[in-house]
């Protein structure tokens, strides 16, 4: 999970608007409007290197995922 860690933190330094979160327990990002959730970025992980990147836009499957915002304390 630490390589996960170090994409979130990547796509932070670049990425306006973005947000560090957990989804089901894994590191993810949330590309935020107004505090609320518009697309997350799922990253698949192997070998402690990024195998995909699933983009997830649709509001009703973004509504029913479980987003837990990172303060950075955790």
């Amino acid at each position: 999970m630490a390589a996960n860690h170090e994409v979130v933190e990547a796509f932070l330094s670049a990425a306006q608007g973005a947000a560090a979160v957990l989804v089901a327990g894994e590191p993810s990002v949330a590309w935020m409007v107004n505090g609320r959730p518009r697309v997350v970025f799922l990253f698949q992980m192997a070998g402690g290197r990024v195998q995909a990147i699933d983009l997830v836009a649709d509001r009703d499957a973004v509504a029913a995922m479980r987003i837990v915002p990172l303060t950075g304390e955790e």
